[in-house]
C-alpha cells in the first residue's frame, strides 16, 4: 500500500512542485489549499503523513495539526510544517510534543533531497 502524504498550503505553485515530487517518489499525495479543506481531505485519505503551511489564511499550523489529528484515524498522522519563517527559533512554539505540535520543519524554499530523507525517517519510527 502506497504511503499517503496530504500538503496543505495556499501558494498553488509550491503544492504542485511538492505534489510532482512526491509523486514521483511513488507516494499517494493529496492537496488542499486552505485549512479548512485541509481537514476534509485528511478526513477522506486518511494521510499518514501532513505537510503544512505554518500561516494559512484560514488557521495556523497548530490549530491545523489539532483538527487534522482530531479526524478519525488521523490521531497518529505525522506533521510536517513547511515555513518560510526561517529557523528553529520561528517555529519552536510550533514543534514539541502533544496534539498541537508538529513533528518537525522544512524550509521554503523546499530542499527535497532533504524532504524525503526527513518524510522516510519519521514514517519509519511510526
Amino acid at each position: 500500500m502506497a504511503v499517503r502524504i496530504l500538503v496543505v498550503d495556499d501558494d498553488y505553485d509550491m503544492v504542485e512542485t511538492v505534489k510532482l515530487f512526491l509523486d514521483a517518489q511513488g507516494f499517494e499525495v493529496t492537496t488542499a489549499y486552505d485549512g479548512e479543506t485541509g481537514v476534509a481531505s485528511a478526513a477522506r485519505a486518511a494521510p499518514d503523513l501532513c505537510l503544512l503551511d505554518l500561516v494559512l489564511p484560514d488557521m495556523d499550523g497548530r490549530e491545523l495539526t489539532k483538527a487534522i489529528r482530531g479526524v478519525t484515524g488521523c490521531a497518529r498522522t505525522r506533521v510536517v510544517l513547511l515555513t518560510a519563517m526561517g529557523g528553529r527559533k520561528a517555529v519552536e512554539a510550533y514543534l514539541g510534543d502533544g496534539e498541537n505540535s508538529a513533528d518537525a520543519y522544512v524550509e521554503k524554499p523546499v530542499n527535497f533531497k532533504e524532504l524525503k530523507s526527513l518524510i522516510e525517517k519519521l514514517l519509519d519510527t511510526r
